[in-house]
Order: C-alpha cells, then structure tokens, then sequence
C-alpha cells in the first residue's frame, strides 16, 4: 500500500500505515471515504478545523485489507479472546465493523482515523467526516464502539 498523496501541488502527504502493524483505533473517529477526491476534501476540512496532520491516518488497497482481516489490533489475553470469537463464528461490534471496513478498503475506497479523544474534538471529526462524503462513521473508544449523532 502507497501513502496517499493528499494535495499533489505541495506533495503534503497525511500519515499511512502501510508498514505498522494493525491496532485498535483507540480514541478514534473511522470513516469510509468514496473517492480521492472526497478523502482531498475531508483532509482539507479536518486540518483548517483544527486535526493536525499527525492525527490523522489513511488505510486504502488491497495489502491493507488483508491486514486488517488478519490481525485483531489487540494483544494479550483480549487478542486471543477475539481469534477464538471469530473461529467459532461469534460476531460482535468489533469484528463486524472490522470485516465491514476491511470489505470497502478491497473495494479500492478508503478508510480514514482521525484522533478525537474529547466530545468536542469527536463532534467535530463526525460532523466533517459526515460533510464530506463519510459513511459508516464510528468511534471506537477503550470498551466501545458508539454511531455519533448527527449534528443535523
């Protein structure tokens, strides 16, 4: 997986994980984007309302798919008690939204983590993703997974 080029003018590029290992998205905002174009507007939106480029992460292709099916993002006694869910074919939250966004980065669109680990800042993550094409928005804090409301 290639790291995303952002603005092809100024080369600013927003950090990929194409070589770090898969983790739980703690404290952070997940969105599918659409198109380039769309993740181009989203990026613009999140870092003139105040994101920093650093906290905001890109998944996009197939090797990204693939690692995301594989790995659980967890360690420990909680990474195994996912593998053993997922091999006698118990689904929860998790493994769905995990399976659901790993089915759209193989589909060629792509998933975008932005930090948010206040309301404010998850208010204002949801509220830009959703504006600019996000669908499936979620945040995924320490025990849970919560659907933000929208602001409509």
């Amino acid at each position: 997986m290639s790291e995303p080029r952002i603005d092809d003018t100024n080369e600013r590029r927003v950090r990929a994980r194409d070589e770090q290992p898969v983790q739980y998205p703690e404290n952070r905002m997940l969105a599918i984007i659409e198109t380039r174009d769309q993740l181009r507007a989203v990026i613009e939106a999140l870092t003139s309302g105040g994101f920093l480029t650093s906290e905001i992460e890109i998944l996009h292709g197939a090797a990204a798919a693939k690692s995301l099916q594989e790995e659980t993002g967890r360690t420990g006694i909680t990474h195994l008690a996912m593998r053993l869910a997922e091999a006698i074919g118990i689904t929860n939250d998790e493994l769905s939204l995990k399976s659901h966004y790993a089915d759209a980065l193989a589909d060629g669109r792509f998933l975008i983590s932005v930090l948010a680990p206040s309301e404010e800042r998850q208010r204002a993550a949801a509220q830009l993703l959703r504006a600019h094409g996000g669908e499936d928005v979620h945040f995924f804090s320490r025990y849970t997974i919560t659907s933000p409301q929208r602001a409509d």
